[in-house]
């Protein structure tokens, strides 16, 4: 959270910390593509942070970290309210994540995509791949081998079921890829949405079941 010129701003570092999630915030381009999509959901009123751009006009600003290792770095405009729980759940909050949830997905299958623009996808194949990256901590111990398996038939079920569903404008998508409570900001009762970071082009039913 930073306070400049009497507003308040959120400033992102895009240190990968997890290899499992991907390191894309190590590309400047796949965060421009980020920032670009939020920009446009901004621009089409819906409740989001609005991204800032640099002096030079871009999203996307590097800096030298440590080691003289570029991070690259984002700024969006502070949004106010609490993080959303259980305690704020009535009828009207819920029906607002629906409304929400709908918007985004409608304007991701109707927005004409720029000329470059990377983020990941998030598809049965993804999905089989993350589960065998999970194989060392079966090794050493720290998942058990029969919880382990359970996850893997299942994830291969799930596999079985999403494959033959067509990729078309009206079930995939960019979607936000990291739909939880805690990513929702209620704001006297007024319901916006944050954290792109993990968004991908995936089937709008995994917003869903998140």
């Amino acid at each position: 959270k930073v306070s400049a010129s009497g507003k308040l701003y959120l400033l992102r570092l895009h240190l990968p910390l997890t290899a499992g999630l991907g390191n894309h915030g190590a590309n400047p381009e796949i965060m421009r593509s980020e920032m670009l999509w939020v920009n446009a959901l901004y621009r089409n009123r819906l409740p989001v942070p609005r991204p800032v751009r640099n002096i030079a006009g871009e999203f996307v600003t590097r800096v030298a970290g440590v080691e003289r290792k570029p991070v690259n770095c984002t700024v969006l405009e502070w949004l106010d309210g609490e993080v959303y729980n259980r305690e704020m759940e009535s009828e009207e909050t819920i029906a607002q994540i629906g409304r929400l949830a709908g918007q985004i997905h409608l304007h991701s299958s109707r927005w004409r995509l720029p000329l470059i623009f990377k983020r990941p996808i998030r598809d049965d194949v993804y999905f089989l791949k993350i589960v065998d990256s999970l194989t060392p901590a079966v090794d050493d111990g720290r998942i058990d081998y029969q919880d382990y398996k359970a996850l893997q038939a299942s994830t291969r079920e799930l596999s079985r079921l999403i494959k033959p569903i067509r990729k078309t404008r009206k079930s995939f998508g960019l979607i936000h890829g990291d739909l939880h409570r805690g990513n929702f900001i209620n704001h006297n009762g007024e319901i916006s949405l944050i954290d792109f970071s993990l968004c991908a082009f995936g089937y709008y039913t995994y917003d869903l079941g998140t």
